[in-house]
């Protein structure tokens, strides 16, 4: 089940309706959820111009699919209307947004929120809270990016959240991170965020599918010229040689 809606959270009563109010709002209806260890991963690259693109990935255990179906039960698409709620509140905010939801093999529960746009603020409220102090500035002629930032605790007094955070740039100049991986920073159930990084002049996740879905797009109209080419060459060898194909 996927849902494709366009999103931002410019301020802190939009960012209520976000994905982490979603997974209040359903441990709230279900009983079960109390003590539950819930994954939370965020994945954020900055690119130039304040371009970036996020993914907000929380996945729960196995032991919630009967409270989830349960739920649906009571309330048959009920997910599905929060997220249109929150396409209705963003769309003329320009950030393009894909939510997705589905049972993972081992029957955990994974909700993927996956978003690109263009300017802090919208990120800000977006992977951070609208309290983050996100900026931009020139050093040396180079733009930095710089981020002071306490992860939002709504859902730990019901909820044992293991929080992994991803922010990825041009190159990683000072931070507080775990570990650094190339010009990534990443951070382990952080309780403060601090980091300073360049921008990445790489295109966008988005920019990439699209170039990979028209590069198959050719290929595929280059197989169908190719094969069509092909045929035509043996039909005329087959007529050639007397052997005519009967039809």
């Amino acid at each position: 089940m996927t849902t494709l809606f366009s999103t931002a959270f410019l301020s802190k009563k939009l960012f209520k309706l976000s994905l982490f109010s979603l997974i209040l709002t359903l441990c709230l209806g279900l009983t079960g959820c109390v003590g539950v260890r819930v994954e939370l991963g965020t994945d954020v690259t900055f690119y130039e111009n304040e371009r970036w693109a996020a993914t907000v990935n929380i996945k729960l255990p196995p032991t919630m699919k009967p409270f989830l179906e349960q739920a649906e039960r009571q309330n048959p698409g009920g997910l599905e209307a929060d997220l249109a709620k929150l396409e209705s509140e963003g769309k003329a905010n320009g950030v393009d947004t894909t939510v997705s939801h589905q049972y993972l093999p081992d029957d955990s529960f994974l909700i993927t929120m996956a978003s690109q746009g263009q300017g802090l603020a919208a990120l800000k409220a977006m992977a951070f809270s609208p309290e983050a102090d996100l900026t931009v500035e020139t050093v040396n002629g180079q733009r930095q990016i710089n981020l002071r930032y306490i992860p939002r605790s709504e859902v730990q007094g019901m909820m044992v959240v293991t929080n992994t955070l991803r922010l990825t740039g041009g190159q990683v100049i000072t931070s507080n991170a775990t570990r650094i991986e190339g010009n990534t920073a990443i951070w382990e159930n952080p309780q403060q965020v601090e980091v300073t990084l360049t921008e990445s002049s790489g295109f966008s996740v988005w920019t990439i599918l699209g170039s990979v879905a028209a590069c198959a797009g050719l290929g595929m109209a280059t197989l169908f010229v190719g094969s069509g080419v092909a045929a035509g060459v043996y039909w005329y060898r087959q007529r050639a040689t007397g052997r005519g194909i009967k039809i």
